[in-house]
């Protein structure tokens, strides 16, 4: 988000971009420029260009940013195990061109109309355009997908990398010049040079997500405009262009770069080797977690005590548990002392069955990881992966709000095509939530959370998500009131026969009135989506912080499915001022369960202690407001859409 203006500097420093700094910067915004280009008008153009009806593109829409929101998982890991943050940079930025290239190409073919297209038995020349565009499209999506994925989680770290490396020079050139100072003024200097350095890196970041909103917002300016004027197969190629502009920019400062070489061994903090010590420790808790049920439901333990034999019974005799592997008589019998074992009745053999079943699940219980030891993972590693899952039923939460945050980009971008614009296109709707994003972050920072504190609301991250999810009903409950204005308007319309032109024409409803919906919007994502990312940095080791943002961004890939699930089944047929009201019911429900959980994760806080079988970790935990200075660094690791970095 934007830079906050409350920062505390310990140390007055003034950063200086380097050449290669700024060149990465530049890169950015230009890569931005084109993501956020093409994404604008994508949904359009399936409606327009490629003729399918408005929830099938909405489907479609959103399973591309699923997509897109997958593979920086995938880039993650090539970085950190085989080529290293540069070489995957630019691995990706070249699946990355390839598949802009292809998108642009369908785009200059001869637009589709299904209502037109006839089966027939011989397939004609425009058949095969319509095929070639469609193929073109959805390979040059997924190529798009992959590459911007690939270099999602790279480029931060790498531009930090050179500012880090920068700060650690000057520290030592400093270090040399003052070699002769006494001691306790050569430690002063130190802790202000590691402080400059912090600071160094803070505004890196706040530069950096300054480029990205620039990137976007002139994209979101200048592309829909170029649509609207010489149609989509230019406005595909500005994009291509200005992203072959920025690895053109990126690669000419090749020999200023500082490269740091991959471990080609994952190691303990890697994310490879995090995710197995993570499936490593699911299992096993969900091994003892179902060994315990059936012990406790189909093996009760029964009374230690004796029955007259005259009841046909006999002495109850108990094995101690330290002997129960050495001896082959099941723990209970009901044989009577004395009588002979070497021939054993039906029920007997069915009862040291029984007690052979009761072992093994004991063993199960006890040594669940038959296939992997806890050998093969450290107890760091075991450590920090216990501690991540400790926040994933938080992190389960935010799926159900990225379904319905992206639906601005997609579902509120064709209602705005029903609306009277006044000159504008309905893409550059889609402006409105970064700017005023960059203007109420600061704002929130600042004044807003201390006036709830003042007035005695709570203002930590659970109960901010909270506010925020309720926000995110109410802005889809207003866009719900908003559809069923323009349908009746339409219908009104329709009735009367307007043609727009006449003494008694209505006007379609203005534009302006969409705007309440997308500022309530924007609201509930700084309250959810810079508070979640806050709450998952701030609650987990410092060792495994890329897990952390990797997971953070699973929960919009897995919330882009789910609307696009929702968009191809029973969204097809259903009205859409429903849609938006069925949306908000589903984060209503969504917000119940998050109270229950959000009070769960809060009392096992507070006690330190977990009822799971999960280990219990002393890892940095910090459930309040944090500074402005650490949510740069947390916002602008460009782990989320529109407006977010």
């Amino acid at each position: 988000m934007a830079a906050p203006m409350t920062m505390t500097p310990a140390v007055k420093f003034k950063f200086k971009p380097t050449p290669a700094v700024a060149c990465i910067l530049v890169t950015e915004a230009a890569e931005r420029f084109a993501y956020y280009g093409f994404r604008a008008i994508l949904v359009l153009y399936f409606t327009t260009a490629l003729g399918y009806r408005d929830a099938t593109a909405v489907a479609l829409f959103a399973y591309m940013t699923c997509l897109a929101y997958l593979t920086p998982l995938a880039g993650a890991v090539v970085a950190d195990a085989w080529l290293g943050r540069y070489k995957t940079i630019l691995s990706f930025g070249l699946v990355y061109g390839m598949g802009l290239l292809l998108l642009c190409f369908g785009a200059f073919l001869p637009d589709i109309d299904h209502a037109t297209v006839t089966v027939t038995a011989t397939v004609t020349a425009t058949d095969q355009y319509f095929f070639t565009k469609e193929l073109c499209t959805f390979i040059g999506l997924f190529l798009v997908c992959v590459g911007t994925g690939g270099i999602k989680p790279c480029v931060s770290a790498f531009g930090a990398d050179q500012v880090q490396v920068c700060s650690n020079n000057t520290a030592n050139l400093n270090a040399n010049a003052n070699a002769n100072a006494n001691a306790n003024a050569n430690e002063n200097e130190n802790e202000n040079e590691n402080e400059n350095e912090n600071e160094n890196v803070r505004a890196f970041f706040a530069y950096f997500y300054f480029a990205i909103n620039l990137g976007s917002l002139a994209s979101y300016l200048l592309v829909p405009t170029i649509r609207h004027v010489v149609g989509f197969g230019v406005a595909f190629l500005v994009p291509t262009l200005v992203l072959g502009f920025a690895f053109a920019a990126f690669v000419s400062k090749r020999h200023e770069y500082i490269v740091h070489q991959p471990a080609h061994h994952a190691d303990d903090a890697s994310i490879l080797s995090m995710f197995r010590a993570l499936k490593f420790l699911v299992r096993r808790n969900v091994q003892r977690w179902a060994s315990c049920c059936l012990l406790k439901c189909c093996f009760k333990p029964k009374p230690n005590r004796k029955k007259s034999n005259t009841t046909g019974g006999g002495l109850y005799i108990q094995i101690p548990v330290e002997t129960q592997k050495e001896s082959p008589r099941p723990m209970y019998t009901n044989r009577p002392a004395g009588s002979s074992t070497l021939a054993l009745s039906k029920e007997e053999q069915q009862q040291q069955q029984h007690q052979q079943d009761k072992d093994n699940l004991t063993n199960n219980y006890n040594n669940p990881d038959n296939e992997v030891s806890t050998s093969t993972f450290s107890h760091q590693q075991l450590n920090d992966a216990a501690q991540v899952l400790e926040i994933l039923p938080i992190l389960s939460m935010l799926p159900a709000f990225w379904m319905l945050y992206d639906q601005h980009a997609s579902v509120w971008t064709l209602q705005a095509t029903r609306m009277n614009l006044c000159g504008f296109q309905p893409e550059q709707l889609g402006m409105i939530n970064p700017l005023e994003i960059m203007i109420l972050v600061p704002l929130f920072d600042a004044y807003v959370y201390p006036t709830m504190e003042k007035w005695g609301f709570s203002t930590s991250h659970l109960r901010r998500m909270q506010y925020g999810m309720v926000l995110a009903a109410c802005a889809f409950i207003v866009s719900g009131f908003l559809e069923s204005a323009i349908q009746r308007q339409e219908q009104e319309a329709l009735a009367y026969g307007d043609t727009g032109t006449g003494t008694n024409s209505k006007e379609p409803i203005l534009f302006l009135f969409q705007i309440p919906q997308i500022t309530i919007l924007s609201i509930s994502e700084i309250l959810v989506s810079v508070t979640g990312l806050e709450f998952a940095y701030f609650n987990s080791p410092s060792r495994v912080k890329s897990v952390v943002m990797a997971i953070f961004l699973l929960t919009t890939a897995v919330g882009d499915l789910g609307a696009g699930l929702l968009y191809s089944s029973i969204f097809q047929t259903m009205n859409k001022a429903t849609i938006m009201h069925v949306c908000a019911a589903i984060m209503s429900v969504n917000l119940v369960v998050f109270f229950f959980v959000a009070r769960w994760w809060e009392r096992q806080k507070a006690t330190k202690t977990m009822h799971s079988p999960i280990l219990v970790c002393n890892g940095r935990s910090n459930d309040g407001g944090v500074s402005a200075a650490h949510a740069i660094e947390l916002i602008s690791m460009d782990v989320s859409s529109e407006g977010r970095s």
